[in-house]
Parts: C-alpha cells; structure tokens; sequence
C-alpha cells in the first residue's frame, strides 16, 4: 500500500539568511522567499564563502511577505454604507435613452 503525506501548510515557505553581510550569492536572495520544496539548497552554488558559508534556512508559514488583498487590510474593508447604489435602475448614457 503506498502511503501518502500530505502537508498542513502548501504554502509553507523558506527564505535562505544569513547572519553576516554574505556573499553575493546570498545578497541576491534577499528578501526572497521560496516554497519549501523549491529551496536552493546549502551552501548555495555560486557560495565563495563554501568553508565558512553561515547561511541557513528561516521558514515562514507563508510565501507572501505582506497583505496582498484588500480585503486583508482592515482600514479598506467595504462596510454596508460604503458599497455604491445599483445605478443600472435608472436611464442610461446612450443617446437612445435620452429621448
């Protein structure tokens, strides 16, 4: 019987971190975030720092870094006063419509 794993989070991500300045492999990863199964590995193949490389792996439950929809932000989400009136109940803009 084949077993399968599924996992909590899909969207479980890693960013590749350092505690000193790096090198420029690792400078040109900043701020990215990767899904976890598509993380370069360690050290990083372009690494000139390969015997002393201190690079490691900082895991996020998510890839995205920040609010990406409005609807996440709470100063924009629409209340019941803020949501426009149906303007299709009266005439229209064509010429037609007019006479």
């Amino acid at each position: 019987m084949k077993s399968v794993i599924t996992r909590k989070n899909p969207w479980h991500a890693i960013a590749v971190v350092t505690k000193t300045k790096g090198c420029q492999a690792v400078q040109a990863l900043n701020g990215r975030r990767f899904l976890s199964g598509e993380a370069p590995a360690l050290p990083l193949p372009n690494c000139t720092l390969v015997n002393d490389c201190q690079c490691r792996y900082q895991k996020y439950d998510d890839r995205r870094a920040g609010l990406r929809r409005d609807a996440d932000e709470p100063s924009l989400v629409r209340t019941a006063t803020s949501v426009a009136t149906n303007k299709r109940l009266g005439r229209g803009r064509r010429a037609s419509d007019l006479e």
